[in-house]
């Protein structure tokens, strides 16, 4: 008897997990406030009142370890109290209840600040008087 040739197994393929990608992410500080300047205060009585004219700021600081861009940087505000807005600076764009800042990069510690003036309506809807706003940022990537 001859004894036959056996092939060679062939080997099961392995894997080796490779570690996981940490990719850091940009975090942002955001603060917004208003200012009622004498100018702007019709009645000159200290209190935003319809028809005055309050000045936002809006402070966005990347406190993150990473650039962040493109970012948009957004005020939302409600126009049954804001009539109009003026003066943005930075190069904010207004829009239907909003201002919008459109910036191609926040450095890591890059701290960015704009500003507009709004006039509020000279009537407010009916049982509202508190007139409010939301400052948010949004990145498309790093």
């Amino acid at each position: 008897m001859v004894a036959q040739d056996q092939p060679t197994p062939t080997p099961e393929p392995t894997s080796t997990p490779l570690p996981p990608t940490v990719t850091p992410l940009p975090v942002f500080q955001l603060q917004a406030t208003y200012a009622l300047l004498p100018e702007g205060d019709l009645n000159a009585d200290g209190m935003p009142n319809p028809g005055d004219t309050v000045t936002y700021t809006i402070q966005a600081v990347n406190g993150g370890t990473s650039p962040a861009g493109p970012v948009e940087l957004v005020f939302l505000f409600d126009t049954s109290f804001i009539s109009g807005v003026a003066g943005i600076t930075g190069g904010g764009i207004a829009g239907d209840g909003q201002v919008l800042w459109s910036l191609p990069q926040v450095d890591p510690g890059q701290q960015v600040q704009v500003s507009f003036a709004a006039t509020l309506r000279g009537i407010f809807p009916p049982g509202r008087s508190q007139v409010a706003g939301v400052a948010l940022v949004r990145s498309g990537g790093s």
